[in-house]
């Protein structure tokens, strides 16, 4: 038992997400967030249309609304685009738990678990692809969890899907380069669009960029090794 707990607590993707934890928790303090101070982590569009939007899935996962038409808004619309673009995420299907009253909640709940998801899927590539060793992977990681762009747009948590998944597609490429295969880049790609289009196809576009220098990269090492030879 001793030397499980041992590992856990040596085991970098656990001290990791333990510091997210405490980095997110510090973001929480600063921003004067309930429940370290009188601010709603509901703000603009988490306030305007996400909380409104998720109030309405939940519905719709518990057997109240239809996912495919709401007469919310005049004579009736088509929902489906809604749920299609703000709600696919794996992560939403949680706002069942959670009551109307208690949104803001899901959403501070959620946002932290994509910021876990992206710090260990982001230590996962740079372990694995870059070979980099654990103590500069997690510096990494936590930078890359925690740039400017997060910041920035943690509000709108759709767009966090694409943070976490993007290292999943590169992993996926890397495997495409070396073994030949494509089912993963495949399955990795058309789950991303699928969470979000908007920043789905922004990274799949990133992925194919670092796919050519990828190749380019090893292009010039195996001429640079037969030169050597």
């Amino acid at each position: 038992m001793k030397d499980k707990a041992k590992k856990l607590l040596t085991n970098k993707y656990f001290l990791g997400s333990v510091l997210v934890t405490l980095l997110y928790v510090i973001y929480l303090i600063i921003a004067n967030v309930s429940p370290f101070g009188k601010n709603s982590i509901l703000k603009t569009d988490l306030y305007q249309q996400y909380a409104e939007f998720l109030t309405y899935y939940r519905e719709c996962l518990l057997g109240k609304k239809s996912i495919l038409f709401s007469w919310n808004l005049g004579l009736g619309n088509n929902f489906f685009t809604t749920f299609a673009y703000y709600l696919v995420s794996p992560f939403n299907l949680l706002i069942v738990f959670f009551k109307r009253e208690n949104v803001y909640i899901f959403v501070m709940i959620v946002t932290y678990l994509k910021l876990v998801m992206i710090f260990n899927m982001a230590m996962l590539y740079l372990k694995k692809c870059i070979k980099a060793k654990d103590e500069m992977s997690m510096i990494l990681a936590i930078c890359y969890t925690f740039s400017s762009f997060t910041i920035c747009y943690m509000l709108h948590i759709m767009w966090l899907d694409a943070l976490y998944m993007l290292p999943i597609i590169l992993i996926m490429v890397e495997s495409y380069i070396k073994d030949n295969k494509i089912q993963g880049v495949i399955i990795a790609v058309a789950l991303n669009i699928l969470f979000n289009y908007y920043f789905g196809f922004i990274t799949a576009f990133f992925a194919g960029c670092y796919y050519v220098a990828r190749v380019i990269i090893e292009t010039k090492f195996e001429k640079k090794n037969l030169k050597e030879t």
